[in-house]
């Protein structure tokens, strides 16, 4: 979020995410997600607020809603489209990854697809 704040104006990070949850969110967006780190924030944050949103509204409405869907690709191209895939990744899950290949395939996108055991995909041939 606070990236997308910076790079859009009209995306205010105020306006989407909760007095409360700010300093975490801003903490944790600029710390690598695999580190071991951001594990003990997480958790520390689900101890401290369980059940509660970090989100003061629907980041999929208004101007950061906009900004997604104007940056998910969604052209078919002319060439195979290729989607590469940790199957270990718990950043990006595969099944998240998978709706969006079944999603071009439903239009024509043609695709080469790959995997690997790990949890990136620095490991692909």
């Amino acid at each position: 979020m606070p990236a997308s704040s910076d790079a859009y104006p009209e995306v205010r990070f105020n306006d989407y995410i909760t007095p409360v949850a700010r300093t975490f969110v801003r903490k944790i967006s600029s710390r690598c997600l695999s580190e071991p780190g951001v594990l003990v924030l997480l958790i520390s944050a689900i101890a401290i607020d369980k059940g509660k949103t970090i989100f003061a509204k629907d980041p999929t409405t208004g101007p950061m809603g906009d900004r997604f869907r104007e940056n998910t690709p969604v052209m078919n191209i002319p060439f195979p489209l290729f989607i590469a895939q940790g199957e270990a990744d718990t950043l990006v899950i595969p099944s998240v990854q998978d709706a969006y290949v079944a999603g071009r395939c439903a239009l024509g996108q043609k695709r080469i697809t790959g995997s690997a055991p790990t949890n990136n995909c620095a490991a692909l041939p």
